[in-house]
């Protein structure tokens, strides 16, 4: 198995870039702009590379633990902050997006009728709770893993390196093709039962949200896994860096050509738009571009030898800052709405002040409040006391 230093510059350098990516996507959202173009070019991949990169993390976590320990430790660090953040973070998130939009539609300002735990930018930590369980299952059984094994290194021994790379792109494309069928299958589920009971409607939503994106995004956290485990697949992922990146830049120039002959071409995010040529356009760039956009940061987290300044001390708090920053960015925008304010600074000012904001809570609020740590992060104290760790177990 390959071995990564404890302290891994590629993993500091990719999770801070990946998290401020993240914000300024997020920050984007409500504004008209070429700015938009950088969100709608991130999420072709940006959710892709974590979940590489969380399957990097695991397959070094679980060489140096026992899985059982590891997997009920990763399923608490993910379901407490889970609940804790919806209720406590995405509600009021809800209601303060509620008001912006009466203030910026002149309408107006009353309390929603209604309120729902949203599961907003949440959805990825079910998801990843249910990619960590299907390989900690897989552990479970180390015939069938040894079989695994086998296939791989038979698959990747007898074949030239171009041979490797392209067998490899070509599955993922097509396991990626079917598994974001399935997504769209529950997608379209959810705007079949739109007009149901309104709690049937969030169950289904948040059901589609996280269990029906999880086979598409289980490809890359095993992609990340199997990276790290079989060094003949991290060869064959990086034989061809200048191929990969060919691809992503033609799927970044139809981008940018569709962005200037057809103007917004951010991803859908109403339900009955899932099955239309337009979700269906977004879907086809997005499996293009990821698996080399994937393929390319694998390689790198490996071979970056020098540090982004202060990407350690980002990617220590990107967690934090990712679970928060959505309501920070709704209270900004609130506070703005009044403002006539130009749209290229209002996003500039939401995006800095975002990501400044969001790592000062990190610091001063969850790292010196250990119930927040545990309640934000699922980290510290608090979670020691329900579980017990040998001597020779290694903190995720």
């Amino acid at each position: 198995m390959r071995k990564i230093n404890r302290r891994n510059i590629g993993l500091d350098n990719w999770r801070a870039i990946l998290v401020i990516i993240g914000v300024c996507h997020h920050a984007a959202i409500n504004f008209d702009g070429w700015w938009q173009l950088v969100g709608v070019a991130s999420h072709k991949f940006r959710m892709e590379a974590f979940f590489a990169i969380s399957g990097i993390t695991a397959a070094y976590t679980i060489r140096n633990s026992d899985v059982n320990i590891w997997l009920t430790k990763r399923l608490f660090s993910l379901l407490i902050p889970t609940i804790f953040a919806g209720i406590f973070l995405n509600i009021p998130t809800g209601i303060i997006n509620n008001y912006s939009s009466q203030i910026r539609l002149g309408q107006v300002i009353s309390f929603p009728s209604h309120i729902s735990v949203p599961i907003l930018h949440l959805w990825f930590m079910p998801v990843i709770m249910l990619c960590s369980t299907v390989l900690a299952f897989l552990y479970k059984f180390p015939n069938t893993l040894m079989s695994i094994e086998k296939s791989v290194f038979a698959f990747f021994s007898d074949k030239s390196s171009l041979t490797k790379y392209l067998s490899l792109l070509f599955l993922v494309w097509f396991f990626g093709f079917i598994a974001l069928l399935i997504d769209m299958l529950f997608a379209h589920i959810c705007f079949l039962l739109s007009d149901a009971n309104r709690s049937l409607k969030i169950l289904a939503f948040t059901f589609s949200a996280t269990a029906g994106r999880t086979p598409y995004y289980l490809i890359f956290y095993m992609l990340g896994w199997s990276a790290l485990r079989y060094p003949a697949m991290h060869k064959a992922i990086s034989s061809y860096n200048k191929l990969s990146a060919f691809v992503v830049c033609s799927g970044i120039f139809i981008l940018v050509l569709s962005y200037t002959r057809f103007g917004d071409i951010i991803y859908p995010y109403k339900l009955e738009d899932y099955f239309s040529l337009y979700a269906l356009y977004n879907k086809a760039i997005k499996l293009f571009m990821a698996p080399c956009c994937v393929f390319l940061i694998i390689f790198s987290v490996h071979s970056m030898k020098n540090k982004i300044v202060y990407s350690n001390v980002i990617s220590d708090a990107s967690y934090s800052i990712y679970i928060v920053h959505i309501l920070v960015i709704s209270l900004i925008d609130l506070s703005f709405g009044s403002f006539g304010i130009g749209t290229s600074y209002r996003f500039a000012s939401t995006s800095i002040i975002s990501i400044l904001s969001s790592y000062l809570i990190h610091v001063f609020i969850i790292k010196r409040f250990p119930a927040m740590a545990y309640l934000i992060n699922g980290k510290g104290k608090f979670s020691e006391l329900f579980m017990k760790f040998p001597n020779n177990a290694v903190r995720i």
